[in-house]
């Protein structure tokens, strides 16, 4: 078997790392990973033919073939072979978890630290026990600051991903009821995800905390450096909610910054940005450019005005805390307010009591129109709002549906599917 060293000068190599044979580009290291369906084994030939420099395999079969590195396991191998890679780094590494806000304070931390940086931050939703290692392995001799998402449904797993990414700076969104189903409830959530809070105590590294929430300060406790923000005159970086609507703005040493986030709920993701920015030294013009120049296309709080219907794009995924959140902002707008909104999932037990009290909440914020889809909210009690058994009936019942002049909110967990509806409402591709 090949130590890592040796994969490693292999690797120096190589443009891009890659576990898709489909997708290889220039001159790539595949890496032969198992999944449910497909061994990536059977395609190291393929991967060699077609792009790849070297691969790394776990079939023992391929022992001696030209540029194979047979291993015990690939998947150990790729996380060995990032954390290789990450010991060789001496750029600031910011690592980041959260029930909700992840990818939207990814991109955000990115966009501001772009405006003076050559940043690197993590791909999409690369953030598990494979896109994690994948991301360290992305960042290049020229990167000069880098940002890695995380995310778990279960415990222990971001203490694993911690020994991967190595972060100098931790943070964490907000604990929110996500993954209920594999966390055990709330408490493990917020052990969950407080497992990179560990990491910075025990490895003497610098947490970015939300000193709004005290659930927070009272888990990062212990931590040797903190960096504060929020809107108490008690934290390092004060900032404060200036408007809602149509878009965030906040205030922040007497000047208004602008974003092109929909919803109060992001005040604390574009807060959290501004502050890393000034802790890192940028100018207030560098952190406005920033987050200005973020514009959500990713399915994520993306405001969209069609030729008819202003609709507000937020169906990449969903749980209890985003829900709530979504639809509160929604109550903002004025005019008729429509609510889509899809099945939530790995709820547990918590299943019915979450999609009862959205629906509840609907109708306590007083939404003119709501529509409920799928198995789960169609077990709400409700006379109120019309229900669709799936996507498909949803498609079907929307084609003939006239969004003129209304504010639509479409959200839902992944797996529904549901921005299979923008086309119908006006969104053009």
């Amino acid at each position: 078997m090949n130590r890592v060293e040796d994969i490693y000068k292999a690797y120096l190599q190589c443009d891009s790392v890659s576990f898709d044979s489909r997708k290889l580009s220039g001159k790539s290291l595949f890496v032969a990973l198992k999944g449910t369906k497909t061994d990536g084994n059977a395609f190291v030939k393929q991967a060699l033919d077609t792009g790849a420099l070297y691969a790394i395999a776990d079939d023992p079969t391929l022992e001696g073939t030209d540029r194979v590195f047979v291993v015990d396991d690939a998947l150990t191998a790729l996380q060995d072979l990032a954390r290789h890679h990450r010991r060789q780094l001496t750029i600031p590494v910011i690592g980041l978890t959260g029930s909700n806000g992840k990818t939207t304070s990814k991109e955000l931390f990115r966009s501001v630290f772009a405006t003076r940086y050559n940043a690197y931050a993590t791909r999409g939703n690369y953030n598990n026990h494979i896109g994690v290692p994948v991301s360290v392995l992305e960042i290049k001799p020229d990167h000069q600051i880098a940002v890695i998402e995380m995310g778990a449904n279960h415990q222990k797993e971001i203490e694993f991903l911690c020994t991967i990414s190595m972060p100098d700076y931790v943070y964490i969104t907000n604990y929110g009821l996500a993954h209920l189903e594999g966390f055990g409830g709330v408490e493990g959530i917020i052990k969950g995800k407080s497992e990179i809070y560990e990491y910075a105590r025990q490895n003497g590294k610098t947490a970015l905390v939300n000193i709004d929430d005290a659930k927070q300060v009272e888990k990062s406790v212990g931590i040797s450096r903190i960096i504060t923000f929020g809107t108490s005159d008690r934290a390092d970086y004060q900032i404060t909610l200036n408007a809602t609507k149509p878009f965030v703005s906040v205030k922040f040493r007497d000047h208004i910054i602008e974003s092109r986030l929909s919803g109060g709920y992001n005040f604390s993701n574009i807060a959290a940005a501004i502050a890393l920015g000034a802790h890192f030294g940028l100018s207030i013009d560098e952190i406005a450019q920033g987050i200005a120049a973020y514009t959500p296309d990713n399915n994520r709080s993306q405001l969209v005005n069609t030729r008819k219907a202003r609709i507000i794009c937020d169906a990449y995924n969903a749980n209890p805390s985003s829900m709530e959140g979504a639809v509160s902002n929604l109550a903002e707008f004025d005019g008729v307010r429509v609510a889509i909104l899809g099945d939530m999932y790995e709820l547990g037990d918590y299943t019915d009591e979450a999609h009862q009290y959205i629906a509840d909440l609907c109708e306590k914020l007083r939404i003119e129109e709501v529509y409920l889809i799928g198995e789960y909210f169609g077990r709400v009690k409700t006379d109120k709002w019309k229900k669709l058994s799936t996507t498909e009936e949803a498609v079907e019942f929307f084609k003939s549906y006239d969004p003129n002049d209304k504010t639509i909110l479409v959200k839902a967990s992944r797996s529904m599917a549901l921005e299979r509806l923008y086309p119908i409402l006006g969104i053009e591709a």
